[in-house]
């Protein structure tokens, strides 16, 4: 039998003279099932640094009334109700996401049907945020300072250059350095080390 369809049933009593009239028949219904095919036409639009929009085609074959889809994406899921379109956000700027979908039914055990096929998308590279725990340490036997910090949270990107300006307070010129580290080793007597 199929899942979450209707089924007449009509009796009649056979013996070696013949049949005998049936009953009246009667309805029933399966129950639901999950879902025996994913959703189809995934796509992905509007994507941008931290959101995109994902939509997809219900299930061919439902097996019973679509209560909500999951939508997985990167390590994290989403469970939407019964809409085909969501808008995801919170995202990390050039990261590349795997999308599925799943359809949930009704039923009571196993709800939910296959996924559909991966589809990736990488959002757009964006601003990165201030760079974190920013700690400068002397060391008077090298004469070094040394300059350490935590990458931005967001960090908008995979490949990041970080600016460092220094100066000495007792002058006006401005030194710059750029570096793709968290970390960076300078001369101590460019730098006022009261």
């Amino acid at each position: 039998l199929e899942p979450f369809t209707d089924y007449s049933v009509r009796v009649s009593a056979v013996t070696s003279q013949g049949e005998g009239n049936r009953s009246d028949p009667v309805s029933a219904r399966t129950k639901q099932a999950a879902p025996s095919d994913e959703p189809s036409n995934v796509r992905i639009s509007n994507v941008t640094v931290d959101t995109m929009v994902i939509s997809w085609t219900p299930p061919s074959q439902p097996n019973g009334i679509i209560q909500g889809y999951t939508v997985h994406y990167g390590n994290s899921s989403m469970l939407v109700g019964d809409q085909t379109e969501v808008i995801l956000e919170g995202l990390e700027g050039d990261t590349e996401y795997p999308v599925r979908v799943q359809a949930c039914s009704g039923a009571v055990e196993n709800p939910c049907g296959p996924l559909s096929p991966e589809e990736n998308v990488r959002t757009k590279i964006g601003i990165p945020g201030i760079p974190r725990n920013l700690k400068v340490a002397f060391d008077e036997y090298q004469e070094k300072v040394h300059i350490l910090w935590d990458p931005p949270v967001p960090r908008n990107a995979h490949d990041i250059t970080y600016t460092i300006e220094y100066y000495r307070e007792d002058d006006d010129q401005v030194f710059i350095k750029e570096t793709t580290e968290t970390e960076l080793l300078l001369d101590k007597s460019v730098v006022n080390c009261r």
